[in-house]
């Protein structure tokens, strides 16, 4: 019975992407969004059914609440759906665009994250991630990410919810205010 609920639920989450894809103006956008569903269909029922929720809500974020291009969306997905030693740079290229291409090179540029330097040079690692990103588009995804983190903090052992919560509160939030994210 659960397993139904599951499938229920990702086939409604899904929709979104694809009611999303089908109010699309450009063809070529549309055929962007097709790609997407198209390769995570081949990825198999386990991973589909796992990262379902991630990627629909991380798409949901960049949709609804802060209005992300095609572009944006798209390599967002990709990079949440796969994992960075699958994604490879000329497949991303020749399957999808260079523009996306160039979004997912600044995601995966991005270091990890060490909390003992981020406190105590902040301004200095924000500096860093948006020179070595190149692109803001990848800044304003892991910020997405991080948001989706925060909305979903049960998932996390007591330990990761302390690292997410400093990481956000000295790092995160003060990007999003230097790129302009605030009401």
């Amino acid at each position: 019975m659960e397993n139904l609920d599951q499938n229920k639920s990702i086939i409604h989450q899904y929709s979104d992407l694809v009611d999303y894809m089908n109010m699309l103006d450009y063809q070529q956008d549309k055929q962007l969004v097709g790609r997407f569903l198209n390769n995570i269909s081949y990825t198999g029922k386990k991973r589909l059914s796992n990262r379902s929720l991630k990627i629909t809500e991380i798409f949901n974020i960049l949709f609804k609440e802060i209005g992300g291009g095609v572009n944006t969306i798209i390599a967002a997905l990709i990079y949440s759906y796969f994992e960075e030693d699958e994604i490879k740079k000329t497949d991303i290229r020749n399957e999808y665009n260079e523009q996306i291409e160039q979004v997912i090179n600044g995601l995966i540029k991005i270091p990890k994250i060490r909390e003992e330097k981020i406190e105590k040079q902040t301004d200095k690692y924000i500096q860093f991630l948006l020179t070595v990103t190149n692109d803001v588009r990848s800044i304003l995804i892991i910020i997405v990410k991080q948001i989706y983190n925060i909305r979903h903090m049960d998932l996390f052992s007591k330990t990761e919810q302390q690292r997410i919560i400093n990481q956000v509160s000295s790092l995160y939030i003060p990007m999003a205010h230097r790129i302009g994210l605030y009401k």
